[in-house]
This record gives structure tokens, C-alpha cells and sequence, in this order.
């Protein structure tokens, strides 16, 4: 009892003094405060031009599911199917190269052969999954990249040049979905590559997190 008594006590003093530094923090800064608040009260004018802009993630999220169910059924489909089916088809493919001008060469080099000793090491399943999480962690970067560019194009739109009025131009007529055209016509490209390197880093971080999983209970078992 005496020791639960001390440790309120203590509790109690610390968050005292936490809510002391917070008042006193907030009072030091409000003019800061009254400026965050100013630009918070400016930016939220967009959504009375263009009340779809609150809507718009919705599109992204609905893509997003998509790519979740696609990436499912391919994870069914990849373990799913036999050793006989890839035996099958790399037996299929000739054990050969080709030299310039579609001339058959003589078969002394295999242009699949890695494929075929990753098979033969088991290897190959794994190669698959793993070339399948990196697609599935690209699609989705690049959906909320796209995302976040078409609506930074209408809000920067909006911001620079909606006091001129002009309703004959696209951009005040349907601004999202000019900015959607404007991003898949220059800026996909660029996009898509941040996306593979963002899918890069989100795949590293899975196979760490993956051997760290495995290697729980290997660790526990050592500990004790």
C-alpha cells in the first residue's frame, strides 16, 4: 500500500507539472496559433469551390481494394499450383539459345537454365511470391501517388487562378477531373517510378519483418 501511495503521489506531480508546461506553451504561442489556425481556415475554403475534393480519396481506396483482391488471388493461384505445372512447362521450352536472324543455335547454352535450378532447389516459388508482393506494393504506392497528385493539380489550380473566373476552361468547369487528365498525361511516368522505389523500401521492410517474425521463437528458446 505504501509503495501504490508513492507511486500516485509521484504520477500525480509529473502530470501536474505536464499540464503546467502545456498552458504555458499554448499561451507563448497563440499568436502562432492564431496564424496555424488562419491558414486551416483558408485552406478549407477549397472544398466550398470543389465539394468533390472530399470525395475524391474515396476512388483511390476503392483501387486500393482492388489491388488487395488481386493480390490475394494471385497468392492463391501461386500456391496453389502443383511442382508438376512448372515441371511441364520449363520442360517444354527448348534447351537452347538463338543466335541474329531467328537461326536455332547449337543448344550448348540454356537461356532459362537459372529458372531451371532455382526449380530444382525449390526456389522459384518463392522467387514468384516475392516478385508478386514487390508488383502488389508498387500498384498501391502508385494509386496514392496519382492520388495525391491530382488533388495538389486542382488545389494548386484553385489557389492560383480561380479568381479569374474564367467558366469556359476546363479546370473551373471540373477541376478533379482535369487534374486526373493532366497527371496520366505528363506526370504518370514519374509517379511510377517513385512508386518502385517506395515498393523497394515497403519490400525490404516486410522480409525484415518476416525473418524477425520467424525468428521469435529461435530467440526465446536461446534466451531461456
Amino acid at each position: 500500500p505504501i509503495c501504490s501511495t508513492w507511486a500516485y503521489t509521484a504520477g500525480c506531480w509529473v502530470l501536474l507539472l505536464a499540464t503546467l508546461i502545456t498552458i504555458l506553451t499554448i499561451i507563448l504561442s497563440r499568436r502562432k496559433i492564431k496564424i496555424c489556425a488562419a491558414i486551416v481556415k483558408e485552406a478549407t475554403t477549397v472544398f466550398k469551390d470543389m465539394p468533390f475534393m472530399m470525395l475524391f480519396p474515396t476512388w483511390g481506396v476503392i483501387a486500393q481494394c482492388g489491388l488487395v483482391v488481386w493480390f490475394v488471388l494471385g497468392l492463391m493461384l501461386l500456391y496453389t499450383v502443383k511442382a508438376e505445372a512448372f515441371d511441364s512447362y520449363l520442360g517444354a521450352l527448348p534447351n537452347a539459345t538463338f543466335a541474329p536472324g531467328g537461326v536455332a543455335a547449337a543448344p550448348t547454352v540454356d537461356p532459362i537454365g537459372g529458372l531451371r535450378d532455382m526449380h530444382g532447389d525449390e526456389n522459384l516459388m518463392m522467387l514468384m511470391v516475392v516478385i508478386h508482393i514487390y508488383g502488389f506494393f508498387t500498384l498501391v504506392q502508385w494509386v496514392q501517388c496519382m492520388s495525391f497528385l491530382s488533388m495538389s493539380g486542382a488545389t494548386g489550380w484553385w489557389y492560383y487562378f480561380n479568381d479569374d473566373n474564367d467558366e469556359s476552361t476546363p479546370q473551373y468547369r471540373f477541376p478533379l477531373l482535369n487534374s486526373v487528365a493532366v497527371q496520366f498525361t505528363f506526370h504518370m511516368g514519374s509517379a511510377a517510378f517513385a512508386a518502385f522505389i517506395l515498393a523497394l523500401f515497403d519490400l525490404v521492410r516486410t522480409i525484415v519483418a518476416s525473418v524477425e517474425y520467424q525468428l521469435k521463437d529461435t530467440v526465446g528458446h536461446n534466451v531461456t
